[in-house]
């Protein structure tokens, strides 16, 4: 299988960090569906995971996969990241 590499910009923890500590502790957290703004949800939770990603259906798509898939499938720029989401 062809290896797959995608540079994209994203905002990382730290950045996030310095964002919250100008709000207040109790603003709860609310999830933007996508950028034109069609539904938003609180935000369930996060966790850590691997995010690979690509220019299909938008600029930063992409898609959270497991660390083995990625290994097995070779696949080269696989992000650690904290991933958000929403509750439904």
């Amino acid at each position: 299988m062809a290896k797959i590499k995608v540079e994209v910009e994203y905002t990382t923890v730290g950045e996030l960090i310095e964002i919250l500590k100008k709000v207040p502790k109790d603003t709860p957290c609310v999830h933007q569906r996508d950028p034109e703004g069609n539904g938003y949800a609180p935000l369930e939770g996060a966790e850590m995971g691997l995010w690979v990603p690509n220019h299909v259906g938008g600029r930063y798509a992409g898609d959270v996969l497991d660390k083995e898939y990625v290994e097995e499938h070779e696949i080269e720029g696989a992000v650690p990241a904290l991933i958000f989401w929403p509750r439904y």
